[in-house]
């Protein structure tokens, strides 16, 4: 009887100790905790900057019209916006290009104060329109005023391909990140060691035009060109980097 009460007391010591054990993946040794205590980073982030100059546009462009009555305020509107398009079509701009952004038909009520004033009908008709040819530009938005356009909203550039820009900055940026990781593990009395991880942010900043309010249902400008100057364009990346401090 004792004998067998010494098996079982063993056996069950054996299924705690078996319990008791780290499985592979399940839980870190105290040596790797302690590497891993010991283990220390950099963490930098690099900046990257690329100028370029743009070889599209998009223009939001729209006729606006007012008239005590619907149907000759609409009729005005759509005449208008026709001769613009035709305008814009003059330059290359395709059909494919100029998208509808917003139309809109509201009643305006009588200021107060006013004798004799009715409520009028408001129609605003605006387009997005994607510029290929830069070169034309200021000629096109002149002639697309003269045709009626009287609501110019905004103005940005771009350019079509992006790659080669974004490659470029991006290899700026590495290069920012790791010159201060060499400064900064010096000054912290070692050297970068391995890439730990590096996330990266690309940023493209544009130039916009603003000239809301400009033409005049059409002869306002006269035979005078809007003056549009494309500029540059900025494309950054930033990237964080994590570094490896070697001792």
């Amino acid at each position: 009887m004792k004998t067998l009460l010494q098996v079982l007391t063993l056996c069950m010591i054996l299924v705690v100790v078996s319990g008791c054990s780290i499985l592979p993946g399940q839980a870190s040794t105290p040596a790797q905790l302690a590497n891993n205590a010991d283990q220390r980073t950099i963490n930098v982030t690099g900046n990257g900057v690329v100028t370029t100059t743009p070889d599209l546009g998009y223009l939001n462009i729209g006729v606006h019209t007012e008239n005590v009555d619907s149907g000759n305020a609409v009729n005005e509107n759509n005449n208008l916006t026709r001769n613009v398009k035709n305008a814009l079509k003059e330059y290359g701009v395709e059909d494919k290009d100029i998208q509808t952004s917003n139309f809109s038909i509201y009643l305006q009520a009588p200021f107060s104060g006013i004798p004799d004033e009715k409520s009028k009908i408001i129609v605003d008709n605006t387009v997005l329109v994607t510029v290929r040819n830069l070169n034309d530009l200021s000629k096109m938005l002149g002639e697309a005023i003269r045709s009626g356009a009287n609501n110019v909203y905004g103005m940005t550039f771009d350019v079509t391909d992006k790659t080669t820009f974004r490659e470029q900055a991006r290899t700026l940026a590495m290069e920012d990140a790791a010159n201060q990781a060499v400064q900064l593990a010096a000054l912290a009395g070692g050297k970068p060691g391995k890439v730990i991880s590096v996330t990266v942010v690309t940023n493209t900043n544009f130039n916009p035009y603003y000239g809301e309010g400009m033409g005049g249902g059409g002869g306002f400008l006269n035979n005078t060109n809007v003056p549009v100057s494309a500029g540059n364009i900025t494309i950054s990346v930033d990237v964080n980097v994590i570094y490896e401090l070697i001792n």
